[in-house]
């Protein structure tokens, strides 16, 4: 199965640019805009956190739906939990690269987005992306819309969130030793 994802991951590294390009693009916008913010007397834009957002957010969008042909895939749904996971390794690789490829995206909603600190709201944007993500799949024919996929990538969110508060916690107590 890790051969799978190290092939898979090391194949998708070629959309990374579209990514950057977005973050970029999204750097330059959210920096004006926190510029023209403070010069009104408001509080600033957490600039890199919505940066890594943006773009962490294009790269789903674009790996999940972008990338895929128009009705490329026949209409296919899959409701029942855990029914394309423990089959092959295929499949427990692509199990694996939701969660990883959700990560990024539970973090930074975190990092960006107060409201998202708050698990259950991170929890809720991670379902709701996801369900969005499943079913725009299943409209445009670029997937099938699969409930394994929508835990999975939620999972991930959760797991970017848990890291986001370990390093929150990491950064405030070097802090406040220095």
């Amino acid at each position: 199965m890790i051969h799978y994802v190290y092939e898979d991951l090391w194949a998708k590294l070629r959309f990374l640019p579209i990514g950057l390009a977005v973050g970029i693009l999204a750097f330059l916008f959210f920096g004006a805009l926190s510029r023209q913010r403070i010069r009104a007397g408001k509080e600033g834009l957490r600039v890199t956190a919505i940066t890594v957002f943006a773009a962490s957010a294009a790269l789903i969008l674009f790996l999940t739906l972008l990338s895929r042909e128009s009705g490329s895939r026949q209409i296919r749904i899959d409701l029942e939990l855990f029914s394309s996971i423990g089959i092959n390794a295929r499949n427990d690789a692509y199990a694996v690269e939701n969660v990883l490829l959700f990560i990024p995206f539970g973090f930074s909603c975190a990092w960006a987005f107060l409201p998202c600190r708050s698990l259950w709201v991170n929890l809720m944007v991670g379902i709701a992306s996801s369900l969005m993500i499943e079913s725009l799949q299943l409209i445009t024919g670029r997937g099938y819309f699969q409930v394994d996929d929508v835990w999975t990538n939620t999972l991930g969110a959760i797991l970017g969130w848990l890291l986001f508060r370990i390093i929150s916690r990491i950064v405030r107590a070097l802090r406040r030793k220095l």
